[in-house]
């Protein structure tokens, strides 16, 4: 039964350590948008993939200076920033059916050991056989509030990063969006509006060479 039961807490600590990684994550992310330039804090090689792939999305020329039609979202997503931070989020997901699936191991393990070992031949032998069986029913039993609660612990601890994750990563797209994001519409308004300044601009000068000459 101790046996079973340190095997699944092993299991518990092993995801718990990968998941922890989410918390230092997201504290980085959370520092980072208490600065003015956020994507100059988040240095280091794990970021700067991303970042690269973003500054290179922001080349169109507007009146307010380079802007880009990508929203920020698409490069600092939880899926990219935890790939970039050698968090494996489809292991982290399996986590808690894995617990659970432990415990339900343990359970049939015990009751086989149990039944197994039962002996109805004579009344004494029945006696003992039960004793087993109650042993074998207890190993069961363990092992499943064993991991059904270490799984809910995780499954909490898990959510709770994840939130921060997702909420300060919100934070920072919506940071970088209000300084380099550019819609479709307002793209094209401005570019027709530059095409127009354009036009006008040929059409005085031409007017200023006819009067000259």
């Amino acid at each position: 039964t101790y046996i079973f039961v340190g095997f699944i807490i092993a299991a518990f600590l092993f995801y718990l350590v990968q998941a922890f990684k989410i918390n230092r994550l997201y504290k980085k992310i959370e520092q980072a948008n208490a600065q003015d330039a956020p994507m100059d804090y988040l240095t280091g090689r794990r970021f700067d993939k991303i970042k690269d792939l973003y500054k290179r999305s922001i080349n169109i020329n507007t009146n307010t200076g380079l802007k880009t039609n990508i929203p920020s979202s698409n490069f600092f997503s939880e899926f990219n920033v935890c790939k970039a931070s050698f968090i494996n989020l489809r292991t982290l997901d399996s986590a808690s059916g894995t617990l659970v699936g432990l415990g339900l191991l343990g359970t049939f393990l015990g009751l086989t050991l149990g039944i197994n070992g039962f002996d109805s031949s004579t009344a004494e032998n029945i006696k003992s056989s039960i004793n087993g069986l109650l042993g074998g029913m207890g190993t069961a039993f363990m092992t499943s509030l064993a991991g059904m609660f270490l799984s809910m612990l995780y499954t909490s601890c898990d959510k709770y990063w994840r939130y921060k994750l997702s909420k300060h990563l919100y934070d920072l797209t919506e940071k970088l969006d209000s300084a380099y994001y550019i819609d479709d519409v307002e793209y094209i308004t401005q570019r027709n509006h530059q095409t127009m300044m354009g036009l006008t601009n040929t059409f005085t000068e031409l007017i200023s060479t006819q009067t000259n000459r």
